[in-house]
C-alpha cells in the first residue's frame, strides 16, 4: 500500500512527539506516586504522634483526679470528723456552762479595795458613793474609836453590803503592841463598838488588819494569838501611797498604785478613808477604771 507523503509526515511527527512526551509523563506519574507515599508516611507518623500525645494526656487526666482526691473532704482522715464533732459539741454546749467558764476566767484576777482608819464623817460617805456608782463592794478596816464617833457612817457602810474588818480601837502602837493581851483587848472593844453601831449584837468580824501590817518579827506572837482566836489576818500587796507625805496629789496616788499593783491575780490594795485623805477620793475612780480595763473583778475579803 502506498502512503501519501503528507500523511506519512504526520505519522512521523506523532511518533516523534510520543517518544519525547511519554517518558516525562511516566516520570511525573512516578514522582506523584512517590510524593503520595511520602505524604502517607508523614500522615501515618503524625497519626502515631497524635495517638501518643492522646495517651499521655489521658494518663495525666486519669492521675489528676486521683492526686487531687487526697485533698477532698471525703478522703481526710477519720479524725477530721471527730474534730468537726467536737466543734459541734462546743457549739451546742449549754450557754450557762459557757457563762460559768467565762466567770471563772474573770475570777482569776480579783482586786480587793481596802480602806483603813475610818469611818470618817465625810470622806467615807463620799467613797461609798463612788463605790456604789461602779457597783463595787470594798473592805473597811475600822478603828473602834472612829466607830464610836461616827456610828451612822458605820451603819451606812455595813448596810451597803461592804465587808467590815477590825483595825484595833486606838491604833496606838505603844498600847496595842505592848503585849498580846493588850492587842486582843482592843480587838474586842472594836467588835463591841461595831455591834452597837449596826444594831447587830451577834455580829463578829473575822477580818483583822494589824496597824502597820504584820510583817515585823515582833508582831508574830500577836498574829498567832489572833489566829488561835479564829481571826484572819490580812495585809496588802499594793497601795496608793496616801500615807506617804503630807499631801500627795491624786496623780501621785494613781501612779503609785500603778507601780505597786504589778498585775497580780489577787490584788489587795491599801488605802485610807480618813477625812484628810481628800486626794484618795479623787484618785479612786482612775484606779477602779484601770483595774476594769485590765480585766479585774472586785470582791471583799469575806468572799
Amino acid at each position: 500500500m502506498r502512503i501519501k507523503p503528507g500523511i506519512g509526515f504526520l505519522i512521523l511527527m506523532v511518533i516523534t512527539v510520543g517518544l519525547l512526551v511519554i517518558p516525562g509523563v511516566i516520570d511525573r506519574s512516578k514522582a506523584q506516586e512517590d510524593n503520595l507515599q511520602d505524604i502517607g508516611q508523614d500522615a501515618a507518623t503524625e497519626t502515631a504522634a497524635d495517638k501518643n500525645t492522646t495517651e499521655i494526656v489521658t494518663h495525666v487526666e486519669k492521675e489528676s483526679p486521683q492526686g487531687s482526691s487526697e485533698e477532698t473532704p471525703e478522703s481526710l482522715p477519720d479524725d477530721s470528723n471527730e474534730i468537726g464533732k467536737e466543734a459541734e459539741d462546743r457549739t451546742s454546749e449549754d450557754p450557762s456552762d459557757t457563762d460559768a467558764l467565762q466567770e471563772n476566767e474573770e475570777d482569776r484576777k480579783v482586786a480587793y479595795l481596802t480602806f483603813d482608819d475610818g469611818p470618817s464623817k465625810t470622806m467615807t460617805r463620799q467613797i461609798l458613793q463612788v463605790l456604789d456608782r461602779y457597783g463595787i463592794k470594798a473592805t473597811f478596816f475600822v478603828l473602834g474609836k472612829m466607830v464610836d464617833k461616827n456610828p451612822d457612817v458605820m451603819k451606812l457602810t455595813y448596810d451597803g453590803g461592804h465587808a467590815i474588818g477590825n483595825h484595833t480601837y486606838t491604833h496606838n502602837y505603844d498600847i496595842i503592841y505592848n503585849d498580846t493581851d493588850s492587842f486582843l483587848e482592843e480587838v474586842y472593844m472594836t467588835e463591841e463598838a461595831i455591834r452597837n453601831a449596826v444594831g447587830n449584837p451577834s455580829l463578829r468580824t473575822r477580818l483583822v488588819r494589824l496597824p502597820g501590817g504584820s510583817h515585823a518579827e515582833y508582831k508574830q506572837p500577836t498574829v498567832k494569838v489572833l489566829e488561835d482566836e479564829g481571826f484572819q489576818v490580812h495585809d496588802w500587796n499594793s497601795l496608793n501611797g496616801d500615807s506617804e507625805g503630807d499631801d500627795p496629789t491624786a496623780d501621785y496616788l494613781y501612779n503609785r498604785f500603778k507601780e505597786t499593783y504589778r498585775q497580780q491575780d489577787r490584788l489587795i490594795i491599801l488605802m485610807h478613808d480618813t477625812d484628810e485623805k481628800t486626794t484618795t477620793l479623787k484618785a479612786l475612780p482612775s484606779i477602779i477604771e484601770h483595774l476594769l480595763l485590765e480585766g479585774y473583778s472586785f470582791g471583799t475579803l469575806e468572799d
